[in-house]
């Protein structure tokens, strides 16, 4: 029986899980305006309290199934919960404690869902299935990212599909690169930034690499399209994360390459955190992509030296980052550290910190015996040093808890 015939003969359970699979790139929500969410009069939507339809399609999922989670499962997740309870307690003392609770009960739902795939999916019976699913929602995407690249805008103006956020060349903070001495604007998909597209796709690719074997055309056409979007996204770091993904998968029992792609990541990984104290090299310095990250992490250590021991609170660092940046090359945007890492530790302190690496070490530990969930760690290990996203924005994080589920 082929993987499409299986799909139809789904229960209304594994149904539901599918769709929440086939749904995690949504991007509406309804948001709820403080007067804490602006910042020197500025909104920032990082303190805006939002409830996504993800966080209501993952809650009513485990709240109904919630039984069919093994306890075994749980105790097994030490670092995790306890790093649950240091975002509690963060939160708790946070000046921003609306923002910090909302964002707490999303991971804690999504956390939840992780461990329902712990105790219910097996990755290597329905991997198939898995993959199919996420492979149509992301062709989709694609889709949309072509249009969005041939209008140099949003394609429907209105959220209304996927939440597509309106944008086009007018709109501020818009992301314009040089195309080959034109300016365009990448595609967004239904992601906040490219670079987010570009991250997911990065890892989906992998993936899509695994099944060019199969003498299925949709597989081959996707991975056509993925390779091209994700060029099109423009995101540098992406382009990396896929180059050694490729590289892993192909040399996956060469142990000297793979180990050393595995070394690299390592360092670049521990290099991230002393941005600030890499000066002088002309050819980065000039590069606002460089220079925005280390004023970022100069600003967290700051931050840090006040808040040591449990942070600002989740979600609050872009209330603190602008206050400790050197001057401005140009206009301001309240951002987290990008660095995921970095972030955990901004907001949640040492003690959060630590436990969210034992967690992060430990996962990458267990992946060692499947080859591809171990790719896929490192590419997140890799983006997370220079971006935020897998912890600061749903539908990533969504996806984070998705991979984690499966190790």
């Amino acid at each position: 029986m082929n993987t499409f015939s299986k799909l139809r003969k789904l229960n209304l359970e594994r149904f539901l899980f599918y769709f929440i699979v086939f749904m995690f790139p949504i991007n509406l929500g309804y948001h709820f305006l403080l007067v804490s969410s602006y910042v020197g009069g500025i909104l920032i939507d990082y303190l805006v309290p939002t409830i996504f339809v993800n966080d209501i399609m993952v809650a009513f999922f485990i709240i109904i199934y919630r039984k069919k989670i093994k306890k075994t499962e749980l105790y097994k997740q030490k670092y995790f919960i306890w790093f649950l309870s240091v975002v509690f307690f963060s939160a708790l003392i946070s000046s921003y404690k609306i923002v910090g609770f909302f964002y707490l009960i999303r991971l804690i739902f999504y956390f939840l869902f992780m461990m329902y795939i712990k105790s219910n999916i097996s990755f290597q019976n329905e991997k198939n299935k898995v993959f199919l699913v996420l492979f149509i929602s992301v062709f989709l995407l694609c889709i949309l990212s072509i249009f969005q690249w041939l209008k140099q805008g949003s394609v429907f103006d209105n959220y209304l599909f996927f939440g597509e956020q309106p944008y086009n060349f007018a709109t501020r903070g818009i992301n314009v690169e040089n195309f080959f001495g034109i300016s365009k604007i990448p595609p967004y998909a239904t992601f906040r930034h490219p670079n987010i597209l570009g991250g997911i796709l990065s890892i989906v690719l992998i993936w899509l690499a695994t099944m060019l074997k199969k003498d299925k055309l949709f597989y081959k056409l996707c991975f056509i399209l993925v390779f091209a979007i994700l060029f099109l996204s423009l995101s540098f770091f992406s382009w990396i994360s896929a180059f050694f993904g490729l590289l892993l998968l192909i040399f996956n029992k060469n142990f000297i390459i793979k180990n050393s792609i595995i070394l690299a990541v390592f360092i670049f990984w521990t290099c991230s955190f002393f941005l600030p104290y890499i000066e002088g090299l002309s050819f980065l310095d000039s590069k606002p992509s460089f220079y925005r990250r280390r004023d970022l992490i100069s600003s967290s250590y700051e931050i840090i030296k006040n808040n040591f021991w449990f942070g600002v609170g989740p979600q609050a660092s872009t209330a603190y980052v602008d206050r400790y940046l050197p001057p401005s090359k140009e206009f301001r945007i309240s951002q987290p550290p990008h660095n995921v890492f970095m972030m955990v530790f901004v907001e949640t302190g040492m003690f959060g910190f630590l436990l969210f690496i034992l967690f992060f070490l430990s996962s990458l530990i267990k992946a060692k015996t499947n080859n591809l969930l171990l790719i896929s760690l490192l590419q997140i290990m890799f983006l997370g040093s220079v971006d935020h996203y897998f912890l600061s924005i749903h539908q990533p994080l969504l996806f984070l808890f998705f991979i984690f589920g499966f190790i």
